[in-house]
């Protein structure tokens, strides 16, 4: 499941390329330019769904049950205080970060735009990472990882991605939002899981 889970995170991402590159040259060269400050922010907490995995399975193995949701719990609040203040930060820090570039006004504005939307999303994504990549994962339940994806992904992110560009034609920022909206049904989902504790 986690090998199948991440081939297919991996080729949807490249899907999303895919249409954002349908949209214009500027539009991808603005979604070019957000790459890095979401592989910084993103590896930043990746280092928190790590620790979830270890840390929680380690609770797990000892039959520490209930000392491993509250621990869960805890990670969980970590990353989205953390999140929404990193958020905060690039959000402000935008229009810092594109001057930088030697691009045109329409980039450089749907540059911004993009990055805010990211900003605003960020505690969504990292959640996600935390829940369904760490402390779901860590008790075995790699299956809920691989369902969650699929559903983000393949489910409601892509359907959203190709319509609101080949059919609405949508700017870019309408799509990117669209599509970034498959993060918040597989967290509500996930959250479900772990309320239930069926992980």
């Amino acid at each position: 499941p986690l090998l199948l889970n991440e081939f297919l995170w991996s080729f949807g991402e490249t899907m999303f390329q895919f249409i954002y590159s349908h949209i214009g040259t500027s539009e991808m060269a603005a979604m070019t330019m957000t790459g890095p400050l979401q592989g910084m922010t993103v590896g930043l907490f990746k280092g928190i769904s790590v620790a979830a995995s270890v840390m929680v399975g380690n609770k797990l193995g000892g039959d520490d049950y209930e000392g491993a949701y509250k621990l869960s719990c805890k990670l969980m609040k970590i990353s989205i205080v953390g999140s929404l203040f990193i958020g905060g930060v690039l959000a402000a820090l935008s229009g810092v970060y594109v001057s930088f570039f030697n691009v045109d006004s329409h980039t450089s504005e749907t540059t911004i735009k993009l990055i805010c939307i990211f900003a605003g999303f960020l505690f969504i994504k990292v959640s996600n990472m935390v829940l369904s990549g760490g402390i779901i994962r860590s008790g075995g339940k790699t299956t809920y990882s691989l369902m969650l994806d699929i559903l983000g992904t393949w489910v409601v992110g892509m359907p959203l991605g190709f319509i609101s560009a080949f059919v609405f034609n949508l700017p870019i920022e309408g799509v990117y939002t669209l599509i970034t909206i498959e993060e918040a049904v597989r967290l509500t989902v996930g959250f479900i899981i772990f309320k239930r504790r069926k992980w």
